[in-house]
């Protein structure tokens, strides 16, 4: 397996909007993303959505897909899709096409109807041109825990996950659209998740579900410098480990 892509950053939503910007252009005739919640894509949004950058992206070529949502009314604090309309959409003067997860619907079948969506909106087969990702402390990425059934569906675009942990349901994309993906951003910030990106760009610890997308050929990995704490040199050098 080749180095992972890592770009340290102390700003990682600075950086992260810049490259968001020039993606944007090099996709003038349509760029579809998925975008995840989280506390790291909403400083991403944030900036996104103020001049100058706001001005530099053609939002209305633009269609956003959410990658996973909690269980819960759209104006419910943890709602991704409430994050994604406070911080991005509610300040954009043209605004992109959306497909939001139905959480007003029960879990499966807000998860059939959201695979439906994507193949009618992606045609087949149906290809994202970016998905931003993070991950947990636990190793997961979108809502594909550890230990969750979602980790095995290799044919629906979306699933219903039963976390047992959070004793709650989340709708999430499944690894047939995330790998299929023409680009995939990590963007991973905090000292409280060094200790696990170790384990994902380093040993390849196959029990995270994070680690799956190393093999993605175009796959980047921002982070911020509490997040590099436990990288070797080789790897923020662009390197394999021996």
């Amino acid at each position: 397996m080749s180095a992972p892509r890592v770009i340290v950053s102390p700003a990682l939503d600075s950086e992260v909007a810049k490259w968001f910007v020039r993606a944007a252009r090099d996709h003038a005739g349509g760029f579809r993303v998925a975008l995840s919640g989280g506390r790291t894509p909403e400083a991403l949004l944030q900036r996104l959505a103020r001049p100058p950058l706001s001005e530099e992206v053609q939002w209305q070529r633009i269609e956003l897909f959410q990658v996973d949502e909690r269980c819960v009314p759209s104006g419910h604090p943890d709602s991704n899709r409430g994050m994604i309309e406070r911080c991005l959409l509610a300040s954009l003067l043209a605004r992109p096409a959306t497909h939001w997860m139905r959480t007003e619907l029960p879990p499966a079948e807000a998860a059939r109807s959201y695979d439906e969506e994507m193949r009618h909106s992606l045609g087949e087969p149906p290809v994202l041109d970016l998905v931003l990702l993070g991950m947990g402390e636990d190793g997961h990425t979108a809502s594909l825990f550890p230990g969750t059934e979602a980790l095995s569906e290799e044919r629906q675009l979306a699933a219903a996950n039963y976390v047992g942990k959070l004793g709650a349901w989340r709708i999430t994309l499944t690894w047939p659209v995330l790998e299929a993906a023409r680009a995939v951003w990590f963007l991973v910030a905090g000292e409280s998740k060094a200790d696990v990106l170790r384990r994902v760009l380093v040993e390849n610890d196959a029990s995270l579900p994070a680690t799956r997308l190393l093999g993605h050929g175009s796959t980047v990995w921002f982070i911020d410098e509490p997040a590099a704490a436990q990288l070797p040199a080789e790897i923020l050098e662009g390197r394999t480990p021996r």
